[in-house]
């Protein structure tokens, strides 16, 4: 079984550095949508699956936190995700 199978939504995303940077939303062919809350407020964002580093309990990322942050993809309402 490979380690993208594995993923499933609400699952808790954790970058390289130990920081969560948001929950899986949803799990595309080649991208991760991912949900993290502010002030309440939801906001998805898109990252490449090729940031995956292994699954467990949580989903664990081979970047750290300022990156994924820097190069992750705002979702836009009711379109397909950007590339990441």
């Amino acid at each position: 079984m490979s380690q993208i199978s594995k993923i499933e939504t609400r699952m808790p995303v954790v970058a390289a550095d130990g920081r969560a940077v948001g929950f899986v939303s949803s799990v595309g062919s080649d991208y991760l949508t991912l949900t993290s809350v502010k002030d309440g407020r939801g906001f998805d964002h898109v990252i490449p699956l090729s940031w995956v580093a292994d699954v467990d309990r949580y989903v664990f990322l081979s970047r750290a936190s300022p990156y994924v942050v820097a190069h992750r993809h705002a979702v836009v309402r009711g379109r397909r995700p950007i590339a990441a």
